[in-house]
């Protein structure tokens, strides 16, 4: 390194150096900001669950695409066969369960059991249970009542089935049985917590703007960057697992393959979002892996220029005076040396 020679013309002009911040204000910023992305990452949590629930709650048609499809299951299709003889023969028939009826040389339980499936592809049939599921699901969630549910309009279409199909049976239906009878009360009452959805999603969003101010606060804003990524590749992973997983759960629950495969029916909306995020995720994780190495660069050009004592130029020049520069310095006496080395 060149030693300065006290020299006014050959020495560089130094520069005023300026304080860096103490490291105590940058570890204050640090911790506030800690604080704020993680109640902004909670509230971004409850949030994205609160969305995603909402938006199961409030979708009508999602629920008709999940009957159908669960409808159209082999496997469910013969658990739903069994369920629907079973309703035929206790409900509309009100035989018991030891009883073995024969009309006209027809045995009745495999009469019942021939039906099931012809039951299930009929589309009136599809129609009504659409209706029906839907109408407790409004009730349920939004409207509750203590009526009765009404199934006479699924129960004509099964009646429509069986006279069709096998008019025999049809003479001993008495007119005034229901396929299936659910009383409202019954029903679980959730139209309480469903009222109040909109507004904790409203105050988990609102609360969610702590993320922008910590990203302002904190010293290093890529760590912000990191840490919002590093959510979103783990949200991404908690909604995959949540697709696959919850349809295993409510099966194992209920007992029934028909409840797994409607709810996965309804999860499987969540593969396309947790794939998103996940990419998402990704991709700010290594701009913040790039700016954290930019950042690091410059902190080194900084430290090994200060150790050398080099500063940059200014990056806007002002306009040079025409005046000499060496005229502001006082007379010079020609017959000394420039320098005083």
């Amino acid at each position: 390194m060149l030693e300065p020679t006290n020299s006014v013309y050959l020495d560089p002009p130094r520069s005023p150096r300026v304080a860096p911040t103490p490291r105590s204000t940058h570890r204050g910023r640090a911790v506030v900001a800690g604080v704020f992305i993680f109640v902004g990452l909670l509230s971004l949590t409850v949030a994205a669950t609160l969305s995603g629930l909402r938006a199961m709650v409030h979708d009508s048609e999602a629920l008709s695409d999940a009957i159908d499809t669960t409808l159209d299951e082999p496997v469910v299709q013969e658990e739903i066969e069994r369920e629907i003889a079973d309703a035929i023969e206790k409900g509309l028939l009100d035989l018991d369960d030891n009883a073995l009826v024969t009309v006209v040389g027809l045995e009745v339980s495999v009469e019942v059991e021939r039906l099931a499936p012809l039951v299930i592809a009929d589309p009136a049939f599809r129609a009504e249970l659409r209706a029906i599921f839907i109408e407790g699901h409004q009730r349920i969630l939004f409207e509750p009542s203590t009526a009765t549910l009404d199934f006479s309009p699924i129960t004509a279409a099964v009646l429509g089935v069986i006279e069709r199909e096998s008019p025999e049976l049809a003479r001993i239906v008495p007119d005034e049985n229901l396929l299936l009878t659910i009383d409202g009360d019954r029903l679980p009452d959730l139209t309480a917590p469903v009222a109040g959805l909109d507004r904790a999603l409203m105050i988990a969003l609102v609360f969610s703007l702590a993320i922008p101010l910590a990203a302002i606060i904190h010293p290093h804003r890529h760590r912000v960057l990191a840490w919002v990524g590093r959510w979103l590749i783990t949200a991404g992973m908690a909604g995959g697992l949540a697709a696959v997983g919850l349809p295993y759960l409510a099966g194992n629950l209920s007992g029934y393959t028909a409840v797994e495969v409607a709810v996965r029916a309804l999860t499987v909306r969540l593969l396309g979002p947790a794939v998103v995020a996940g990419i998402v995720g990704m991709v700010m994780v290594s701009a913040a892996a790039v700016l954290k190495s930019r950042e690091r660069r410059r902190i080194a050009d900084e430290g090994a220029a200060a150790a050398l004592g080099v500063h940059e130029p200014p990056l806007i020049t002002t306009q040079a005076s025409p005046q000499l520069e060496l005229s502001q310095r006082g007379l010079v006496d020609a017959g000394r040396p420039l320098t005083d080395i």
